[in-house]
């Protein structure tokens, strides 16, 4: 029963970003197609006018892909999700908050690009590449799949802990790895290693506690765990190179094996470091 409300939570988020109707036509709007002509100020009007006037294929034009949300909540990867997931993203306060903006608000942040509003919204080499801002809507469907993932994950994990992310491992022994964070101790996280084709409710194979190291101004750095002789890293990071979105260090590395990750969640939330 309760895996099948967690699928059932994910469904719905699923069919949010994906269900595009095959009668719909696609519209490209003419400022988005080049990029490489467009400089940081125009994409920054660009992306004011169409948060403001609801512009979802002229906004899903802007963006660099993915846009990463907060685990559990699915990652966005086409300017298709993007559409459908507009209206979900921005509610009508943040947009009527937009509308008051100046474009002269935007501020410079050295090398890391332009941001507005304390963080919410990060603009870098002609496109959108982090949205922080979470609407109530976006906050209700995560508090509801994180609910729906911790009632049936293993008691042995159960307690109080907030999810951070999961990796799907490409690997013949293990199936994907947990990271979650301490409730109670902000500096405080753990890995959960599952084995190959394991479901989320099953025992993991181990469980290390460890911490979080940033790097340099960009929020890089890694996760670090040990349990005795046992130890393991993952590094969190994101670098650009010629305008697309490239996993940086991408990989688990346990023990003396370095496991390559299919998918992750996790971006640091280092553009409100400013």
């Amino acid at each position: 029963m309760k895996r099948n409300m967690i699928f059932a939570l994910l469904s719905m988020l699923t069919m949010t970003l994906c269900c595009c109707s095959n009668n719909n036509k696609k519209t490209e709007c003419v400022d988005c197609k080049a990029l490489e002509h467009r400089s940081d100020e125009e994409t920054c009007q660009l992306i004011f006018n169409s948060i403001a006037n609801g512009d979802k294929e002229t906004f899903a034009g802007l963006v660099r892909y993915p846009l990463y949300r907060q685990y559990p909540l699915k990652n966005v990867y086409t300017k298709d999700e993007m559409v459908k997931y507009f209206d979900f993203l921005f509610d009508d306060e943040f947009r009527n908050a937009i509308r008051s903006l100046k474009l002269d608000e935007w501020q410079v942040v050295g090398w890391r690009g332009f941001t507005i509003m304390s963080g919410e919204l990060w603009e870098d080499g002609g496109e959108l590449v982090t949205v922080n801002y979470s609407s109530p809507a976006e906050q209700r469907l995560r508090d509801s799949l994180i609910k729906a993932e911790f009632d049936a994950l293993h008691p042995s994990l159960q307690g109080d802990r907030t999810p951070i992310d999961r990796l799907m491992l490409a690997d013949d022994v293990y199936g994907f790895a947990r990271i979650d964070k301490s409730t109670v101790s902000d500096t405080l996280y753990r890995l959960s290693l599952f084995a190959k084709n394991a479901e989320i409710g099953d025992k993991p194979v181990a469980c290390l506690n460890g911490y979080a190291q940033y790097e340099g101004n960009m929020g890089d750095g890694y996760f670090y765990f040990k349990s005795q002789d046992t130890v393991a890293s993952y590094n969190f990071g994101c670098k650009h190179e010629e305008g697309v979105s490239v996993d940086a260090w991408n990989y688990l590395h346990w023990m003396d094996k370095s496991i390559p990750c299919r998918d992750h969640y996790y971006q640091i939330d280092r553009q409100r470091q400013i």
